[in-house]
């Protein structure tokens, strides 16, 4: 393999480049390749070439100027992220509170129906905390606001930090609301973390 040119990807790949970069610093390249199954002839610039670019003031001055959008962009990013604990905060989290006996075969009923298919039933009597499980899955699901509370920080800078924010003060909230179901909704959530 000639190791003495590069093609444009394997330009691309070098550190500072980018194909905006080498078409502007590069231009046409030395050599143009027809490769079966291509459209296009493979673009191949000559190394050397390359490497003079790469010491070239050209080269040096776009990299500075890269660095200085890279962190102009980074600073609103890093205002918003900085903004979302206060955001979760004052964040309105509601819980229906019903009586715990009614929650539980609530959910009961409600993983029933959505295992009706499978042949598995849940009932009061199941062991290792499945009843405790499925009720404050229930709780969350059915008796909160939360689907509400997700849209917000959704494709926003931060969003993991924002999410996993609102499942801790979902899962407070809840322990209030419900404290026989804490210590599960406390489990969950560190599971999930």
């Amino acid at each position: 393999m000639d190791t003495s040119f590069l093609t444009k990807s394997a330009v691309a790949e070098r550190p500072g480049w980018s194909v905006a970069l080498i078409t502007r610093l590069m231009g046409e390249p030395e050599l143009r390749k027809q490769v079966c199954g291509r459209n296009h002839p493979l673009a191949r610039y000559a190394l050397a070439r390359v490497e003079e670019a790469e010491a070239s003031a050209s080269f040096c001055e776009w990299q500075a100027s890269l660095s200085k959008r890279k962190t102009a962009a980074r600073k609103p990013v890093a205002t918003r992220e900085a903004k979302l604990p206060e955001a979760i905060r004052a964040m309105p989290v509601a819980v229906e509170k019903i009586p715990l006996v009614t929650v539980r075969e609530r959910a009961i009923e409600s993983c029933n129906a959505r295992n009706r298919d499978q042949g598995s039933f849940a009932s009061s009597g199941d062991a290792c905390g499945f009843p405790d499980r499925i009720a404050v899955n229930f709780i969350r699901h059915e008796l909160t606001n939360d689907d509400v509370a997700w849209w917000d920080p959704a494709g926003k800078a931060g969003v993991r930090q924002a999410v996993a924010g609102i499942r801790t003060r979902l899962c407070a909230v809840m322990a209030q609301a419900y404290p026989a179901l804490s210590e599960e909704g406390a489990r969950e959530l560190a599971e999930r973390t």
